[in-house]
Parts: C-alpha cells; sequence; structure tokens
C-alpha cells in the first residue's frame, strides 16, 4: 500500500478551505495512507484558525510569505521529506490540489490503480469538472443570413444580468468574446456561447435577455439551449431592429442544468500553447477513458515521489500557471508518461483564487507563457515571439507615458521581468521542435 502526501496551496482562501477540507476527510482510501498539508502563502484571513480549529487532523504550513505556487509547493515538499525522513518514514506519491476545489471520494483511489498500471506511469490529472451546473445558451444569425459581425449583436444589459438564481460575476458565468460597449451594454461575436452558473443547483434558473443592434443593421437571430448531449436546440426567433430591442425571459428546471469539463488533461500545440482538453464542454461521456496527454493540469495533479525530486520539482521561476505543464513536459522526457484518469473526479471554482481576467491573472498567464514558450520553442521561432512581446511592450511604453492610469500592460511587465532574467533563458532551453510535415501535437525532442 502506497503513502501520498497531499498539498492544498492556499492564499486567502478561507471561503473554499471548509468544503475541500470536508471533501478530503470522505475519500476512500482502502489500505493507502494520506496526509493533508494546507500550505498557506502568507494569508491575511482566518485561513490558520480555521484549519487549526476544525481539522486538527490537517497539517498547516506557514510560510508567511506569497511564495507562488511553484516555490510554495516545493518548499512545503522540501519541509515534510524531512519531517518524514527523521521518523523514518517515507512518501510514494506527491499530491498538488487547489482549494477551491472539493474531490469525489475515489478521487485518490481512482488516480492510485492508474499508477498500479506501470511503473512509467510518472504523472496523473484528474477529471475537473466546473463546481456549478449552467444552462448554455447560444445566439447566432438565422439560416446563415443577414451577416452578423462583432458589432451587429449587443447584450443590452450590464452584466450582472437580470434573473433570479444565476451567479452574476463573470467568474462564474461565462462570456466568451464578450467586449464592454458601455457601462449597461455588451457586445459579443454573433455564435457566441453565454455559460449561465446557477447558484442554487437545486432550484430553476431565470433569465431575462435584452438583444439589440446597432444603427445600421437589421439581424434576424436564433437563440439555442444546449442539452445534456451536447447539442443546441432551437428556443426562439428574434428580429432585432436598430433601436428596438428584443427582449426574452427564459426559465430552466434543475434538470435541465449541465455539468460542465473544466479539464480532461491538457493538451499543447506545436506553437507552444497549452490549454485545458474538454474546458467548457458538456459532460456527457466523451472523456471516460483514461489515456496518455501531453500534460496534467495542477488543479490536481499526482506525482511518483522519486521522479518530482528527479526534476527537482516545479520549476520555480513559474509564479503561477505553466508549472504543470512545464513539470509534465520535463517528466516525459525522463521517458515518463502522463496519464489523465476520468476514476479521480473533482469539482472546481475555476479560478477561484485567482480573478479570471483580473490584472493578476493576465500578468501572470503572460509572463509564464513567456517562460514556457522560451525553453521550448526552436530558436528562430522564438525570436520572432520575443519580437512580437517587445513590440507590444513599447506599444503599451507608450500609451503608459501619455495615460498614467493605463493599466493594462501585462506584455511590457513581461518583456521588462523577462530582461531581468536574461541569463535564466539562455542557460534554460530544453526543448526544441522536431520537423515533422503535419507538425503533429508535442513535437519536442531534448537539445544535446
Amino acid at each position: 500500500m502506497a503513502h501520498f502526501e497531499i498539498y492544498v496551496l492556499n492564499y486567502n482562501g478561507s471561503s473554499f478551505l471548509p468544503a475541500c477540507l470536508d471533501s478530503l476527510r470522505a475519500v476512500e482510501r482502502r489500505g493507502h495512507s494520506c496526509e493533508i498539508n494546507v500550505v498557506d502563502n502568507g494569508s491575511s484571513d482566518e485561513s490558520e484558525a480555521l484549519v487549526r480549529d476544525r481539522y486538527p487532523e490537517v497539517r498547516f504550513i506557514a510560510h508567511g510569505e506569497n511564495l507562488g505556487f511553484s516555490s510554495g509547493n516545493n518548499r512545503a515538499v522540501q519541509l515534510r521529506r524531512a519531517e518524514l525522513k527523521s521518523g523514518g518514514l517515507s512518501v510514494d506519491f506527491q499530491v498538488f490540489l487547489n482549494n477551491d476545489t472539493t474531490v469525489e471520494p475515489g478521487w485518490l483511489l481512482g488516480a492510485a490503480r492508474e499508477f498500479e498500471k506501470s511503473d512509467k506511469v510518472g504523472i496523473v490529472g484528474s477529471k475537473s469538472l466546473f463546481m456549478d451546473s449552467f444552462v448554455v445558451l447560444r445566439v447566432r444569425a438565422a439560416d446563415g443570413q443577414n451577416r452578423c459581425t462583432e458589432e451587429d449583436i449587443q447584450l443590452n444589459s450590464a452584466w450582472p444580468l437580470c434573473g433570479d438564481n444565476v451567479h452574476t460575476e463573470l467568474g462564474r458565468s461565462k462570456i466568451p468574446h464578450c467586449y464592454p460597449l458601455s457601462p449597461d451594454r455588451l457586445g459579443f461575436v454573433a455564435g457566441s456561447t453565454l455559460y449561465l452558473a446557477a447558484i442554487d443547483s437545486s432550484k430553476p434558473l431565470e433569465i431575462e435577455l435584452s438583444l439589440g443592434c446597432d444603427e445600421l443593421s437589421k439581424t434576424n437571430v436564433i437563440l439555442e439551449s444546449c442539452n445534456a448531449s451536447g447539442q443546441f436546440e432551437e428556443l426562439a426567433r428574434l428580429s432585432l431592429r436598430p433601436g428596438i430591442d428584443a427582449n426574452k425571459k427564459l426559465s430552466f428546471e434543475p434538470d435541465e442544468f449541465l455539468r460542465l469539463v473544466q479539464n480532461a488533461g491538457s493538451y499543447v500545440l506545436p506553437s507552444w500553447d497549452a490549454g485545458d482538453r474538454g474546458f467548457l464542454e458538456v459532460d456527457h461521456g466523451q472523456f471516460e477513458d483514461a489515456c496518455d496527454v501531453d500534460a496534467a493540469c495542477g488543479v490536481s495533479l499526482f506525482i511518483r515521489d522519486e521522479l518530482f525530486m528527479r526534476l527537482g520539482g516545479y520549476d520555480q521561476k513559474y509564479f503561477a500557471y505553466f508549472e504543470d505543464t512545464d513539470l509534465s513536459l520535463r517528466a516525459r522526457l525522463l521517458g515518463y508518461r502522463c496519464r489523465y484518469t476520468p476514476a479521480s473526479v473533482l469539482n472546481h471554482v475555476h479560478c477561484g483564487s485567482g480573478v479570471e481576467h483580473s490584472d493578476y491573472f493576465v500578468r501572470n498567464v503572460t509572463y509564464s507563457h513567456l517562460i514556457f514558450r522560451s525553453k521550448l520553442m526552436p530558436k528562430r521561432e522564438w525570436r520572432s515571439v520575443l519580437d512580437e512581446y517587445r513590440s507590444l511592450a513599447y506599444q503599451q511604453f507608450a500609451q503608459y507615458e501619455t495615460d498614467r492610469s493605463f493599466e493594462g500592460k501585462p506584455h511590457l511587465r513581461s518583456y521588462l521581468r523577462y530582461l531581468k532574467s536574461y541569463p535564466y533563458f539562455l542557460g534554460n532551453r530544453l526543448f526544441r521542435a522536431r520537423t515533422h510535415p503535419n507538425r503533429v501535437l508535442f513535437p519536442v525532442e531534448q537539445v544535446q
């Protein structure tokens, strides 16, 4: 039987911790042993008191400062391994889990069974579902007529939307590709999907949509809802006229709500972009087979202890984001397999700890992607990407010079951080693209 050390990284996450730790208490073990560690990155809320008072079996590791995901977890692992070694104990698997999650009872056993299949399985990632249940709507042009552009369709209601039992913040409900037209209107690309998260999955969700079009167009649209098979069905047809809104009230019962996939393993493209497999797809059984994947998502990542130590842990140059993909690729370079298993399931408040599209989120994603691509891309492609970063940085600097209130400068910040770490980038070029006519996924080999 194996021993698992579970690390729940936390930063001011006292609102998430009870649900997460309660779910870990209920995890099935069947002979395996595990220890739960809350790794605190200098929280200023009541996280420490909450854990110590309500969860005496949980170890609280306080760093006293925000070290980020990589350094925070690495330091916690070092501390725990030293404690275990002094007691003559050892660990078989390290487990990293977000604090804004709840795990299903079979979460640990599902991952353990995957490791038992082969000694070459080095990393296992779980199936992550969005915590919320959703109503999924789509607005598209009727029969392809009256060509819709980004300017044609407007959601004439300030976010939050008008309705009952719907999450009003865009971190929980989502409209990809939306953009502000004014304080009381949102525009979105025709054919875009609205993901409306229910506050209480046991109660009906009601929503009132107010759609409009610009002064120069006339647009006929179809309003559709998604069913449990992932297919869209027509709800209504609306005629949008300049200056005249089309209003539609809709009501959905709990049995019409959908569970959506947040991550079923991660993918890496030849461009060295990476993402979540299955993101925002209706969970209708399409990810029920365990398989090798390019990378595992750090929201719930299991790794063999000896492999984690051989890799030196997470690359601490990453503060947040892409460190999990980097770890997975380095493991694969050593000949280990990275697996996804649907037998290990959890629920995730996506970006609950780092609000999606916030300044913190954009700044760290941009810089981490720069690190990731610097290590992976062929030199010529990397230089081209760096030229793009430099150009955008100059543009953002020029805008900042004329408008000191301008805050949208992630490329400028990332490029300046890059210049400070130039020796690191030169010394850590681990991968390059392998020539392949079809540019298949993950065409990498180690630079000799």
